[in-house]
């Protein structure tokens, strides 16, 4: 599979808020651990209840994303596709 540059930018840039928003859920989940091991606290509901919106806002990020990157797979796909057929019928076109 041949990608070309600029499909592999357009599926980089899309993946880096997933990256950005896992990232900010570690140090979260670190900051609310470091935080009831030192004092022995339970987990507040707006904590709880923060920390499950993240989670939740996540797993929907992924999800748009994959389905970003495969929309841009497809098209890439069938660009070649189209692009070889063409060739085919007419190779004298060929640049």
């Amino acid at each position: 599979m041949n990608l070309d540059p600029g499909t592999v930018a357009v599926v980089m840039i899309f993946s880096i808020p997933l990256v950005a928003i896992i990232g900010g859920l570690g140090l979260e989940a670190l900051k609310v651990m470091k935080k009831s091991k030192g004092l022995d606290q339970q987990l507040t509901s707006e904590e709880t209840a923060t920390l499950q919106e993240l989670h939740r806002l996540a797993l929907q990020m992924e999800k748009r994303i994959e389905a970003l990157e495969t929309l841009i797979m497809d098209r890439s796909h069938q660009a070649e596709s189209s692009w070889s057929e063409k060739l085919q019928r007419e190779p004298w076109r060929n640049p």
